[in-house]
């Protein structure tokens, strides 16, 4: 069995309840919210659709009325902010003409100018330095405060809208929040991810053949401590792995795992293993594995 396996580093954001900074409920409000007063925003032109993309946000299906999209001249992938940030565990607002996205956790501000086309990250200011709940709702505070010199301007892509979504370079959103983008070709699947990554977590194959199965693992910052079936078999002693740099290391590096002997002994049907990962608090961080073994010698391997 070999794994390719890869890391970066990343910060995580918390999963928090549906609050601010501050703890009080948040009234989020909608890109197409009734009644708001539309100022002349920027609406996204020039991309194309991916068809049937699917999103996962930390190994979670992310559920969007408007799915991503590719902005073509410049190839960035495009996204809806609010569905991907809030599974995130970010806070959005919207108040016409800017979305807020609020990291509860570093109080990290990102703001997306629908008028003006301009991005800013902030780091030092609380959400409430911009917007008030008054009583109609969620309203910008006035006068409003001078954020020049936070706009970020390495922005090939700025932020538009389609059917009032709000969509943002996908890339960006990685990058802010340390995490790692990767995409499956095959599945048409867009992962977003800072914990450890199987690319493939189901592979089907036969008893005709060996069973050489690959498996593309992503460390990111974890370190893998073994592998063990779910009935809580350990296999790691069955399963020896070598490598020529340690698996901490900041680079891709090639695993070769030698448990032949074990997959041999494996009858069809399905079996399922946990990828074991600690992070570094030595926590556990399992990942589900499954195989499918076929005993028919005319189905060809394929994946999921």
């Amino acid at each position: 069995m070999v794994l390719i396996v890869s890391q970066m580093a990343f910060a995580k954001v918390a999963k928090t309840n549906n609050g601010n900074a501050h703890g009080h409920a948040v009234s989020k409000g909608n890109e197409n919210a009734p009644g708001q007063v539309k100022k002349q925003l920027r609406m996204l032109s020039g991309y194309q659709n991916f068809g049937q993309v699917k999103m996962r946000v930390n190994g979670e299906t992310v559920k969007f009325d408007t799915p991503p999209v590719l902005k073509t001249g410049v190839n960035r992938t495009m996204i809806p902010v609010r569905a991907v940030t809030e599974a995130l565990g970010c806070n959005v607002y919207w108040i016409d003409p800017r979305a807020y996205i609020v990291n509860p956790v570093t109080g990290m501000i990102i703001i997306f100018d629908l008028e003006t086309g301009l991005t800013y990250v902030i780091d030092d200011m609380d959400i409430n330095d911009f917007i008030v709940e008054g009583e109609n709702g969620w309203e910008e505070v006035d006068p409003y405060p001078d954020i020049d010199g936070y706009e970020i301007d390495d922005i090939d892509s700025p932020p538009g809208l389609i059917s009032d979504r709000t969509f943002v370079p996908l890339r960006f959103v990685a990058e802010t929040f340390d995490l790692q983008v990767g995409y499956d070709k095959k599945n048409v699947i867009i992962d977003i991810d800072g914990g450890p990554v199987l690319w493939k977590q189901v592979v089907k194959t036969t008893t005709c053949a060996a069973l050489d199965v690959e498996v593309n693992v992503r460390l990111n910052d974890h370190e893998l401590v073994g592998i063990r079936e779910l009935d809580g078999v350990d296999l790691t002693e069955d399963v020896e792995y070598t490598s020529g740099s340690a698996l901490m290391m900041n680079f891709d590096t090639l695993i070769t795992f030698k448990w032949d002997d074990y997959l041999d002994d494996l009858s069809g049907g399905k079996h399922e293993f946990e990828f074991v990962f600690e992070d570094d608090d030595k926590a556990e961080v399992p990942k589900i594995f499954k195989l499918f073994i076929s005993n028919e010698c005319d189905e060809e391997e394929d994946e999921d």
